[in-house]
């Protein structure tokens, strides 16, 4: 997969931006409610860690994810633009400013 700018998309890609999504500084309820299953969410949001325990980027194009409990509808909850992958230089360029429309 590539990025409307040619770049490829990365599993890191992924486990960034679910990061960012649930920190608390966004203070996103949607993102709280779509990745919300994912395994270390909860340390995440409440600020005890940066890093979702539960996503792993195993290499460029395979990311792992561990949910804490079984759910048939991740997939789809995902697809919800809270779960976007951003491009992590135009979000610092911004000052972090980007809300993914969160």
């Amino acid at each position: 997969m590539k990025s409307s700018a040619g770049r490829p998309v990365t599993a890191s890609d992924f486990k960034w931006s679910w990061e960012r999504a649930l920190a608390p500084n966004l203070n996103s309820e949607r993102a709280r409610e779509t990745l919300g299953n994912i395994l270390g969410t909860d340390a995440v949001i409440e600020g005890r860690t940066k890093e979702l325990a539960g996503v792993e980027a195993i290499d460029d194009r395979i990311l792992r994810v561990t949910l804490s409990k079984p759910n048939m509808g991740f997939l789809m909850a995902v697809a919800d633009p809270a779960a976007v992958v951003l491009k992590r230089q135009n979000v610092e360029n911004w000052g972090g400013r980007l809300s993914n429309g969160l």
